[in-house]
């Protein structure tokens, strides 16, 4: 557990947005610090999706893989 320490991790939230910019839904440590978002969307358009480090922090090092998909969340 020491290594985490040596290290900044990302604190991660999720926002999904609609064209105007509006937040539909967001999502913050829903599985200890990664966030969860289901969303079922009842409109065609554009949407956006935004992820972001809560303190506005960043690391070049940093990954994150990022699944989208039409089946439900069990």
């Amino acid at each position: 557990d020491k290594i985490h320490d040596l290290q900044t991790h990302a604190d991660l939230i999720l926002f999904l947005r609609d064209a105007s910019g509006g937040v539909l839904a967001m999502s913050d440590n829903a599985l200890f610090a990664d966030p969860l978002l289901n969303y079922r969307f009842t409109a065609d358009g554009d949407y956006t999706l935004e992820l972001r480090d809560v303190r506005f922090q960043g690391n070049k090092y940093w990954q994150y893989a990022l699944e989208i998909s039409p089946r439900p969340f069990v």
